[in-house]
């Protein structure tokens, strides 16, 4: 993905789930200068909204992880169980660009969920311990 300085992210939505497992959710906004972030994890709740206090170094960074992802990652076989994930962002040249897959992935796919677990890994964390308990 080829992007020059000017351009920013403003949005970001990036989702992980699976059957019989419940869904992962951060979603990243940019408005009025400021950069928040939530995490939801199945039914255990909505976290705090946590700022990322640098949109620049942010975008930068995904830019980095997302730099030669592919749109699409799908199994070369039918399945009906597994993981699915979806990446979608919104730049500030009010173009989107989206990401997926169904036990595929990017090879660097790990780090974009560590790089968003820097703001929210608390969270992220105490929810699935809570998850843990019951099932």
């Amino acid at each position: 993905m080829k992007t020059n300085k000017d351009l920013h992210i403003i949005s970001l939505y990036y989702t992980e789930y699976g059957y019989g497992y419940p869904e992962d959710v951060y979603d990243y906004n940019f408005k009025n200068n400021k950069g928040q972030m939530t995490y939801t994890f199945g039914c255990n709740g909505i976290s705090p909204i946590v700022n990322v206090k640098d949109n620049e170094k942010f975008s930068k960074q995904i830019f980095e992880i997302i730099n030669n992802w592919k749109h699409k990652y799908y199994w070369d076989y039918t399945i009906c169980d597994g993981t699915l994930w979806y990446l979608r962002i919104r730049l500030s040249n009010g173009k989107y660009i989206r990401f997926e897959g169904h036990e595929k992935y990017p090879d660097n796919y790990k780090q974009l969920k560590g790089y968003l677990n820097r703001f929210v890994g608390k969270y992220a964390k105490e929810f699935r311990e809570i998850y843990l308990k019951y099932v």
